[in-house]
């Protein structure tokens, strides 16, 4: 294996709806009051399914173009883990805590990976995010971003 910062990494099954997702692809990310993720699965054609992904809370996040991150793919074995992980020995919430020299704890913080055919999105967050399966035809403006908790 290759010696990397990930290479601490330890990864775990996060199983959600997108994990049976084939070919997943970021459709939207918006950062406002909560950070907002839509995947779509485009294997599906017109009548393709999409995941929303609403975290609250969040400490930080990134999105990389999976080009970018080959070095990852390289130094963790990533079969049968499906498009979604949470990590343990995080880097990104060592750097997090580092930066904040005490200032915030992270006690609850958890590090996300949500995958797609061309991003590796991570969140760090006090809590899982609320998510939903949306059809086809959902519309996501302002109103359908409110998920019942």
């Amino acid at each position: 294996m290759i010696e990397t910062v990930y290479s601490k990494w330890k990864i775990i099954k996060w199983p959600t709806a997108m994990s049976a997702f084939s070919s997943p692809r970021l459709e939207s990310l918006s950062d406002g009051m909560q950070l907002q993720i839509i995947v779509n699965n485009p294997a599906y054609g017109d009548h393709q399914p999409r995941m929303e992904f609403i975290f609250s809370g969040i400490y930080a996040y990134r999105n990389i173009n999976r080009s970018y991150r080959n070095s990852l793919f390289k130094a963790i074995p990533t079969a049968g883990m499906g498009n979604t992980w949470m990590v343990q020995n995080s880097d990104f919430l060592d750097l997090l805590k580092e930066d904040a020299q005490g200032a915030l704890t992270f006690k609850d913080a958890r590090h996300f990976v949500i995958l797609t055919e061309n991003d590796v999105i991570e969140v760090v967050s006090a809590a899982p995010p609320r998510m939903r399966l949306l059809k086809a035809d959902d519309v996501s403006d302002e109103e359908s971003q409110v998920v019942p908790g």
